[in-house]
């Protein structure tokens, strides 16, 4: 192994510690995003389902919203 392939790998090495550090230094913001995401996605199903039956957007939101911790609170106390 030449002198630049032993650097190369050496500092592939170095940046791939540094990355994994970096992200577990983070990983409680990146699974609060990943957690937004899921709500999101999973509130936009019933306002869109509420949309089609004719309410607006801003109330279907809201309804979805109210609905979504009425039922995130009563599996709380179950």
């Amino acid at each position: 192994m030449n002198y630049r392939e032993y650097l190369k790998r050496l500092l592939t090495a170095v940046f791939l510690i540094i990355l994994l550090i970096s992200l577990w230094y983070l990983r409680y913001i990146l699974m609060l995003g990943f957690t937004a995401a899921m709500v999101a996605v999973a509130l936009s199903v019933p306002a869109g389902w509420l949309q089609q039956k004719g309410l607006g957007r801003g109330s279907a939101n809201i309804i979805a919203v109210v609905g979504f911790f009425g039922v995130t609170i009563l599996l709380g106390f179950a």
